[in-house]
């Protein structure tokens, strides 16, 4: 992993590709479930294909540049828009060569069937996704067009009240704790603010466990062992 340079906030390089990392304003400029939905556009898996098709041990890759090439001009759309997100680039099809072209101001770089699984890996890990919570935003079995119809649903759902915690909530508990000036956590990346707001939990969890204990000692408890809160996160 990458652990440092997603905790530093830079840009990851994979055969000269750059992975840039979000800010917290600048998912919630984009809408978090449409970050959210973009980012899933590019680390599906293999069988949660955007689209059916025949062929078997069909890549994520393939499926992309697949749809890039001949998709429809909705999908077409979504995935440009999740290249310049994180890639910061416009993509375009090397049909002769199999590989999506990068093509940005300062360079152009290729993603390709070799490179693009190491590269799928640093999105979800700077991004803070595990397999298991990926599962929420499986596409499977959907055309652009159901794509963005459940793009539009998410947002209606993420307006009422019967949700779990998003990243609204989430900020503001965690700048209503005092670990950081509301108008300034938002200049964290995603990575950076998970780190922080799971080190402000193990924290507070330390010190309820330290207390329980320093009273359980006092009436005479044995054998009590104190929680340190330096430690590295799960």
């Amino acid at each position: 992993m990458n652990n440092l340079k997603y905790l530093a906030g830079i840009p990851v390089s994979v055969d000269d590709i750059f992975v840039y990392p979000l800010k917290l304003r600048e998912i919630a400029e984009l809408g978090e479930y449409d970050y959210q939905s973009l980012l899933n556009l590019l680390t599906f898996n293999p069988e949660d294909k955007l689209v059916e098709h025949k062929f078997k041990d069909t890549s994520t890759f393939e499926i992309i540049i697949a749809n890039l090439f001949r998709g429809s001009e909705d999908i077409i759309d979504l995935l440009q828009q999740a290249f310049a997100v994180f890639f910061k680039s416009e993509a375009s099809v090397d049909e002769q060569n199999g590989r999506i072209i990068l093509d940005n101001i300062k360079s152009k770089n290729y993603l390709t069937q070799e490179n693009y699984e190491q590269i799928k890996i640093v999105l979800l890990e700077m991004n803070c996704i595990t397999k298991d919570e990926k599962k929420e935003y499986n596409p499977k079995g959907l055309k652009a067009r159901e794509i963005i119809e459940k793009m539009k649903k998410g947002k209606e759902r993420l307006q009422s009240n019967n949700v779990p915690l998003t990243l609204f909530d989430l900020v503001s508990i965690y700048a209503t704790h005092g670990k950081s000036d509301i108008t300034t956590v938002w200049e964290y990346t995603i990575y950076q603010f998970n780190d922080q707001f799971q080190r402000m939990r193990m924290f507070d969890n330390c010190q309820l466990s330290n207390q329980i204990n320093v009273q359980a000692l006092v009436n005479g408890g044995k054998d009590i062992k104190f929680e340190d809160y330096m430690k590295k996160l799960k």
